[in-house]
């Protein structure tokens, strides 16, 4: 369930508190299903900073948890960068409600037409094409973090 999820999150930005990082002043990278726990927590009550998340599996609010993906991007206020691979949902690219909404706030998405799902965190470095797109992705990842502080 996802409230065990969100329960892990807050128990380690608790963690992080007792080590002097102030509230509100940690960001999150999240591939895949992570970028879902990111939206959803921020959804939900957490405070990030921004976030960011490569090919982002945010379907997973309606698939897995039978919820509705679109509410819970309306409720993330922080910026978040989304970078969806070709084949990821057309919500998460550029021109949809989501985006915009999440425009608004800072954010924005930079589609990787060519790439496949799971390429920066699982992306084979033997191909040219993708090798140079997962440093594409991680440099415009520390980019937009560094952008918030």
């Amino acid at each position: 369930p996802h409230e065990s999820i969100l329960q892990d999150i807050k128990a380690g930005l608790e963690f992080l508190l007792t080590k002097g990082v102030k509230e509100g002043e940690v960001s999150a990278i999240g591939f895949c299903w992570g970028g879902w726990a990111i939206a959803k927590s921020a959804s939900e009550g957490i405070s990030w900073k921004s976030g960011v998340s490569p090919h982002p599996s945010t379907k997973l609010e309606k698939f897995a948890f039978g919820m509705d993906e679109e509410l819970m991007f309306s409720k993330v206020s922080m910026p978040f960068l989304l970078m969806p691979a070709g084949e990821d949902p057309d919500i998460l690219k550029p021109g949809s409600s989501v985006v915009k909404k999440l425009e608004e706030a800072g954010g924005a998405s930079v589609p990787f037409e060519s790439m496949r799902h799971g390429w920066v965190s699982r992306g084979d470095l033997s191909i040219p094409d993708v090798k140079e797109n997962i440093e594409k992705a991680l440099a415009q990842t520390l980019e937009f973090i560094e952008k918030q502080y």
